[in-house]
């Protein structure tokens, strides 16, 4: 199981504290930035051009 985190605080209708309910919207946004790491991150540290501590600064640049 892979688990992803979302400040969700801003992103759709809180039901509580603990749960939020996301239009298709925002579910397809999510998407869009989770495979545009991917594409942008994996490639690069697999092949080893890029390592852990400098892949927030990519990842920064790449959501750009």
């Amino acid at each position: 199981m892979k688990l992803l985190i979302v400040d969700a605080r801003k992103l759709g209708s809180m039901i509580s504290r603990v749960q939020c309910e996301f239009t298709d919207e925002v579910i397809s946004r999510i998407a869009d930035i989770v495979a545009t790491l991917r594409d942008t991150l994996l490639p690069r540290l697999i092949s080893g051009q890029l390592r852990l501590p400098e892949a927030q600064p990519a990842a920064d640049d790449a959501l750009v």
